[in-house]
């Protein structure tokens, strides 16, 4: 009797913790399975809405906070269409136009992409008391952060799904896919150094003369898919790599985004460090093209 004492008191304990446990096991896996579902989806079949719009949100408001810090106005038409391509959907454009032999302008015609696009701008730019404005610029702010989870979402997943394009059109091409990627990543500053180059300002140098972080980034996400997801056994485990990859790039995102850093960008600068020696060593052997004289 003594000894079937705790047996009978630990019973409704270990009974609790697996009644407690259940339901939370059946929500993780149901988000985990969601999660899943709407990667394969956003990669291999259409534009989730629900990834679309808060991306479009967060790039228009990028836009904006950039116009206001080259000191210019508003200016309706011209920022619908600028944003565009210098924020929104300028890289993936610029990546299909590069595979399909078409132009940049011609998607427009892309009724996802257009439609999402004006919705956005006018949230950002006409919403009561300009409230989507100021949450999209607001660190830390928890709408931010969703519509940072859905941007490196959307990149993340747009650059796989144009890996696999490049695969499939051009098989023979193993570089390929690292320039989708930086493509993908560079498009957009592109134009905006055209816009500056328009306007008669002086700005900085290009992203063909002095690649960054975002060229850094795009090539990385590009080729470990490319390898982990396509070349390792044949593909086999492609749609687990594609989801793990998604999922730490969106993590990384949200963290570079509270945090206010840019994991990429500072790998750059210090891989171009360690190849300084490199290239002092090519000068001095005068091999390649001779440095340009310092003015």
């Amino acid at each position: 009797e003594v000894s079937s004492t705790p047996l009978l008191r630990a019973s409704p304990r270990q009974g609790e913790r697996v009644m407690f446990g259940t339901p939370l096991r059946a929500s993780w896996d149901a988000v985990l399975r969601a999660f899943w579902g709407i990667v394969l989806r956003a990669t291999d079949k259409d534009y989730p809405p629900i990834i679309h719009l808060p991306h479009s949100v967060i790039s228009v408001a990028r836009y904006r906070r950039w116009r206001q810090q080259e000191g210019l106005g508003s200016l309706w038409l011209y920022d619908t269409l600028l944003s565009f391509f210098a924020h929104s959907q300028g890289g993936g454009c610029q990546c299909k136009a590069l595979l399909e032999g078409k132009s940049i302008i011609s998607y427009i015609c892309r009724w996802d992409f257009t439609n999402f696009h004006i919705v956005a701008y006018c949230l950002t730019y006409w919403s009561p008391r300009d409230l989507v404005y100021r949450c999209m610029v607001m660190p830390r702010h928890p709408a931010r952060l969703f519509c940072v989870a859905c941007d490196a979402f959307d990149s993340t997943t747009s650059t796989c799904a144009l890996v696999d394009a490049a695969v499939k059109l051009h098989p023979h091409n193993p570089v390929l896919p690292a320039f989708i990627g930086f493509v993908m990543y560079n498009t957009g500053a592109a134009v905006r150094w055209l816009d500056e180059r328009a306007r008669g300002k002086h700005s900085e140098p290009c992203f063909l003369t002095e690649p960054g972080g975002a060229a850094l980034r795009g090539a990385t996400l590009a080729l470990a898919y490319l390898f982990i997801g396509r070349r390792f056994r044949d593909g086999q485990f492609r749609d687990r790599a594609l989801v793990t990859l998604t999922a730490l790039h969106v993590a990384l995102g949200v963290c570079e985004d509270f945090m206010e850093f840019d994991l990429f960008d500072g790998l750059w600068r210090r891989a171009s460090k360690a190849l300084a020696p490199v290239r002092d060593l090519a000068n001095a052997l005068q091999l390649g093209v001779p440095p340009p004289p310092h003015p």
